[in-house]
């Protein structure tokens, strides 16, 4: 780079951008995981229907615990342990499906041969 300094700020714009760029899309790749999960499990593991679902998302991750003790008290345990999973899902890759990557038993993802 000695030779050739006027590429340095090229360099830092390029890193700079992937890094932002990279951020935004797997927040919002997070955020669309986390509210399929969060569905799903609330309405597994706590027998909701949509309406009721839709009450609980709606309100938002810092009222959740107030929203499922004001409708959902029997279901409190439920409600709190579908969060957590979902959460915990979007930091975890559980599955993959595509035919080109597959798990084996230990959980550990691998490349097929196709």
């Amino acid at each position: 780079m000695k030779d050739r300094p006027q590429y340095i700020p090229v360099g830092i714009f390029t890193v700079l951008f992937a890094q932002y760029f990279g951020s935004s899309v797997m927040q919002s790749i997070g955020g669309a995981i986390f509210q399929n999960r969060l569905v799903k499990q609330l309405e597994a593991r706590a027998n909701l229907d949509s309406d009721q679902v839709a009450i609980l998302v709606n309100a938002g991750s810092l009222k959740v615990r107030d929203m499922a003790r004001q409708d959902f008290l029997d279901r409190l345990d439920a409600v709190i342990a579908a969060y957590k999973d979902a959460v915990t899902n979007v930091f975890k890759c559980e599955r993959i499906d595509t035919p080109y990557l597959a798990d084996n038993d230990e959980g550990e993802v691998h490349a097929s041969k196709v």
